[in-house]
């Protein structure tokens, strides 16, 4: 699974031990994982992926309604937020909303404040390593979802005892998932067969 995907990947990693402990899980397979959605934020806000930026926090809002996301738009964000939400699919997030920044369309910054912070860093990926080892990769010059903080969560995983393969590709976000979907097929199926996963830790 990757961007996205990968996250909800990494987050099944994590959850399995108390969620599912009765599944016989053998690894973790995840690619362009935000694994820190506040370092997400900060690199596409006035970026190329500003538009998965916004679809991100009305998903949040969605999730948790006490983030209040409407109180913090102005008129711009109300009008365009609503037609996106009705009208708008990945290409339309990136040839209408690119380059945009928060301040467009709010009258104050949402992910500054503490509500938004802790439901943020309750989103953070880290904090419940998985128990089986984990094949994490990114593109080496991701722009949507950018490679430090995917880094970061490797190291926090290595720290934690995981055994995990961390793997980088010269691709961007698009083309990372084609760049290590092979090396990801292979990783997963020799974990099946029940071979020791390689680690770089």
């Amino acid at each position: 699974m990757y961007s996205q995907g990968g996250g909800g990947s990494m987050w099944a990693g994590e959850k399995q031990p108390t969620y599912a402990p009765e599944l016989n899980a053998v690894g973790v397979v995840a690619g362009g994982v935000p694994a820190d959605l506040t370092e997400v934020a900060k690199g596409l806000d006035g970026y190329l992926g500003f538009g998965f930026l916004a679809f991100a926090a009305v998903g949040l809002d969605a999730a948790y309604p006490d983030l209040r996301l409407d109180s913090f738009l102005n008129d711009t964000g109300r009008q365009q937020l609503g037609d996106a939400k009705k009208n708008a699919c990945t290409a339309e997030l990136l040839l209408n909303y690119s380059f945009k920044k928060i301040s467009d369309f709010t009258t104050s910054n949402p992910l500054a404040t503490p509500q938004w912070q802790a439901r943020l860093a309750q989103n953070k990926l880290g904090a419940h390593p998985p128990r089986v080892p984990v094949f994490q990769y990114h593109a080496s010059t991701d722009e949507i979802v950018n490679t430090p903080q995917a880094e970061t969560l490797h190291r926090a995983y290595c720290a934690a005892g995981v055994r995990e393969q961390w793997t980088t590709y010269v691709a961007e976000h698009a083309t990372g998932i084609l760049a290590g979907n092979a090396d990801a097929h292979q990783w997963i199926v020799k974990r099946f067969n029940g071979e020791t996963a390689p680690a770089n830790c």
